[in-house]
């Protein structure tokens, strides 16, 4: 959007009649842990006939390297020297509402070191 990149997510609802939006997820470059950032508003006329109740969001981009596809998302595994394997903040959702109110979450995950 506006020259930079965007992620667009189509969003629907069946109650009270069918519905559709589509949402343009802005997409940034952050700091600390997590490089890259997604962020969109829903629009305000969504909060008077319905509610969220679920949110997905699947990124595929891969890479190919000595003959096997990879994806971006497990380019590596941040161990330290002389571990085996580490647990690390994978992906971070944060959600402001009206009023104030936020909901945070952090998903982590788990890697081995090949060799």
């Amino acid at each position: 959007m506006n020259g930079k990149p965007a992620l667009l997510a189509h969003v629907y609802g069946t109650e009270p009649a069918p519905t559709s939006y589509t949402l343009p997820f802005v997409v940034s470059q952050g700091k600390g842990t997590f490089g890259t950032t997604f962020r969109t508003s829903l629009p305000r006329v969504t909060s008077d006939v319905g509610y969220v109740t679920g949110l997905s969001l699947k990124l595929g981009r891969t890479y190919s390297a000595a003959g096997r596809r990879h994806s971006y998302l497990s380019a590596s595994c941040p161990a330290p020297k002389g571990f085996r394997g580490a647990v690390f903040p994978f992906a971070k959702a944060s959600f402001a509402f009206r009023g104030g109110h936020t909901l945070r979450s952090t998903l982590t995950r788990t890697c081995q070191v090949g060799g």
